[in-house]
């Protein structure tokens, strides 16, 4: 008997079928599909209407539109939804809208549903000054009002762990492994910011870890935000691992859970519209 496949299970092989094999036109994909399939029944006017509705149909003059690749991503196993909020819960939707919160009762109009603190904090390289930081002196302001968030840090006048810029606080408190061999220019807001640290700072500490130095000399040269957080991110589950196995767990899951793209993909589908 012939085998009619779904709308979902055409549309996966074909998608999947025309990022594989990127120049080929309807009929060859068509083609390619069914003998991949041998026992699927499916004509090439379907398979046109899948390739259309994904935008990639090969134009007469061979280009291909471009093909629409979406971060992976995934649910944290065990995550404890109820410690935040028992308002919501989270769901994983599609490829394309990847996981979201469902309420799963009634919302007040302006209710705070779900507060946490970052998971790590990489700053991005700009920040616009405020009014605040204009009354802590010029030395801040840079090109016309914006400063590097980094630059701030490693100068003393940005807090290393929330990013907030310092005034004359009698609560900033400095790094405390900075000595005169190995200076660590890290202050922070107070006793709390400094505390908070210890699950990144140490290995990314010029102090206790001098190989950091270059690695984030690099980050910054380059601006290249996603090699700075992944020095967060790598520095935070080391720590955690030397904490203990459990610790080290549940960070990673909360790693392993985040939207990435590979460079491959990046390239692979990056078509000419």
């Amino acid at each position: 008997m012939p085998v009619y496949p779904s709308e979902d299970e055409l549309t996966v092989a074909i998608v999947q079928l025309k990022k594989d094999n990127p120049e080929l036109g309807i009929p060859k994909v068509h083609a390619r599909l069914t003998s991949k399939y041998p026992d699927w029944t499916v004509s090439e006017q379907r398979t046109r209407k899948i390739l259309q509705k994904q935008g990639l149909i090969v134009s007469a003059l061979g280009e291909t539109r471009k093909i629409h690749v979406y971060p992976s991503s995934r649910l944290v196993a065990g995550l404890d939804v109820p410690k935040w909020t028992p308002k919501v819960e989270v769901r994983w939707f599609d490829k394309r809208k990847g996981k979201g919160l469902v309420a799963t009762q009634e919302i007040r109009e302006g209710e705070v549903i779900w507060k946490e603190d970052p998971f790590i904090v990489a700053p991005e390289w700009y920040v616009l000054a405020t009014a605040s930081m204009m009354r802590t002196g010029s030395r801040i302001l840079h090109y016309g009002g914006f400063r590097e968030i980094f630059d701030l840090q490693v100068q003393s006048l940005a807090c290393m762990f929330c990013t907030t810029p310092l005034g004359d606080s009698p609560l900033i408190t400095t790094c405390p492994a900075s000595n005169m061999a190995f200076p660590c220019a890290a202050r922070f807001c107070n006793r709390l910011c400094l505390g908070r640290s210890a699950q990144v700072h140490p290995l990314l500490c010029p102090a206790r870890n001098p190989a950091s130095v270059p690695l984030l000399k690099f980050t910054r040269e380059t601006q290249w935000m996603a090699l700075h957080a992944l020095a967060h991110c790598t520095s935070k589950l080391l720590l955690a691992g030397q904490t203990n196995e459990k610790a080290f767990t549940e960070e990673w899951e909360i790693v392993r859970s985040l939207a990435e793209l590979g460079m491959e993909e990046r390239h692979k589908y990056s078509f000419r519209l």
